[in-house]
């Protein structure tokens, strides 16, 4: 009973943003690390346009992140600033020479070291009652672009023009409680991940210059998709890898998970995953490109 009360105040502290300290489970008599999430609340964007533009253009954008930012307050969670990471990105050359919004995005938000990725959407509809405002809040994983939830709120009709007063109504209504509730599916969310794992993408391929296929063998006698596929299912965290494809040129993984953090307790990041997968291939007399990230999955390119 102790044990399971130990686990519970440890995911309430988790989801509830609390500074990262240690607990003892005094069932085990060992210390537990608690996980802090940041988060970084961005403008929604559709095709052709800029995160920082929508956000300097929109007065009612920067209201409706401005009340959401209030909700991950009350909460403790800590809030990477938008403007602050996006302009210490530039000044760093972090997105120079990136042409994808998306893949920018993706970067700033590594480099501001923020977890998850809030957009915020609003749009008006007018009708003969007035106008209503519709606010959508989504929540994704900064790295993988896993979805921890989603939430739609919107105000009644009201003559006015007044967006900012709209926006205020469909996000403090207080019989539709809308910012509460998106946490509420967050902290859910998360929940899963702390247990399962986090979900990860991750496509293998040869380069043209390489003399090999996954359907090479090695010097164990295995061919070298096998040998990926059997080291994967006891790299993957839980042992939960699920392999989607694979051809003589490509291996895909559709969800490797991962852990969010490792032994120590410090945040574990594909990237480390990636830097695991290049020893275990080092080892097998392979030579492997530096893996990167690119719209949520992780690329390895073996040489």
């Amino acid at each position: 009973m102790k044990s399971h009360l130990s686990l519970m105040a440890l995911l309430l502290s988790s989801f509830l943003g609390q500074e990262g300290i240690a607990q003892v489970d005094s069932s085990r008599n060992k210390e537990v690390n608690t996980v802090q999430l940041s988060v970084m609340i961005v403008p929604f964007r559709k095709e052709g346009e800029e995160y920082r533009k929508l956000y300097d253009n929109s007065k009612t954008i920067q209201y409706a992140i401005d009340k959401l930012k209030e909700g991950f307050d009350d909460r403790g969670y800590q809030v990477i600033d938008f403007v602050s990471a996006y302009d210490n990105a530039v000044a760093d050359g972090v997105i120079q020479g990136i042409t994808s919004q998306d893949d920018a995005l993706s970067l700033i938000a590594r480099h501001a070291n923020s977890d998850i990725l809030i957009t915020v959407d609003v749009s008006k509809e007018t009708g003969d009652l007035g106008n209503k405002v519709y606010v959508r809040m989504n929540a994704s994983d900064a790295s993988t672009n896993y979805a921890y939830g989603t939430k739609v709120c919107e105000s009644p009709y009201f003559n006015t023009r007044d967006s900012m007063a709209l926006v205020r109504r469909a996000m403090s209504d207080p019989d539709k409680p809308a910012i509460p509730d998106f946490l509420d599916k967050l902290q859910s969310s998360f929940t899963s991940i702390i247990q399962k794992g986090r979900p990860l993408k991750i496509v293998f391929s040869v380069s043209k210059t390489s003399m090999w296929t996954f359907s090479s063998k090695l010097s164990t006698g295995k061919m070298l998709s096998t040998a990926i596929n059997d080291w994967m299912k006891t790299a993957a965290y839980k042992n939960y890898s699920q392999m989607q494809n694979v051809t003589n040129l490509q291996m895909t993984y559709s969800d490797v998970r991962v852990p969010l953090k490792d032994s120590q307790g410090l945040n574990y990041s594909p990237f480390d995953f990636g830097n695991k997968i290049v020893t275990f291939l080092a080892g097998e007399k392979l030579k492997v490109d530096q893996p990167f990230m690119k719209s949520g999955a992780l690329y390895v390119t073996i040489n």
